[in-house]
């Protein structure tokens, strides 16, 4: 069997995303078709799903009264800008938790074993409180991003960008960029 180059591997995934056979490809390219499968058989299910989940939607907003296609659009560009601002909070609370974390852990190692002061003790206990309180946001949202994958890995014809938006408790948490 033919080892192949990254180029001829793309050329292949480039054709199949267009609808080629994987037999077919198989024979030209002298490999099997199980390797082209194995390869790329739920990657180019999931981009059918994703165009089809395209042309769909670009069919109802043109079929739409263009009153209701401005505001599909600016619906759609608050929650892209709404999933943007909740990343980057995600981001800024984990950068709190680390640095929050730092500091207790600092201040937790110059308490003295025989002799706690309980006013340090307390310091030390707020810091941990805030810097565990501040890793909440991102784990959320890293928690809700591995049940969507989940979710896309066992029903590829589930509207991905409708489940993000939701989430797991109906909170608007982000846009699926996969």
């Amino acid at each position: 069997m033919a080892k192949l180059t990254e180029k001829q591997w793309k050329e292949i995934e480039t054709r199949l995303s267009r609808g080629e056979k994987a037999i077919d490809l198989a024979k030209k390219f002298g490999v099997t078709r199980g390797a082209i499968s194995q390869k790329f058989s739920k990657q180019t299910k999931h981009v059918k799903t994703l165009a089809n989940q395209i042309v769909e939607t670009e069919i109802a907003i043109q079929t739409a009264p263009i009153t209701i296609q401005i505001g599909a659009f600016s619906l759609a560009n608050e929650l892209l800008a709404i999933s943007k601002h909740m990343a980057t909070g995600a981001t800024l609370s984990a950068m709190n938790y680390s640095r929050l974390s730092s500091i207790a852990n600092k201040k937790i190692s110059t308490l003295n074993d025989d002799a706690l002061d309980e006013e340090e003790l307390a310091i030390a206990r707020t810091l941990t409180v805030m810097s565990n309180e501040a890793a909440k946001t991102p784990m959320d949202l890293i928690k809700a991003n591995a049940s969507l994958n989940k979710d896309q890995n066992t029903d590829q014809e589930e509207n991905s960008f409708a489940a993000w938006i939701k989430g797991g408790e109906g909170k608007i948490i982000g846009v699926a960029q996969h």
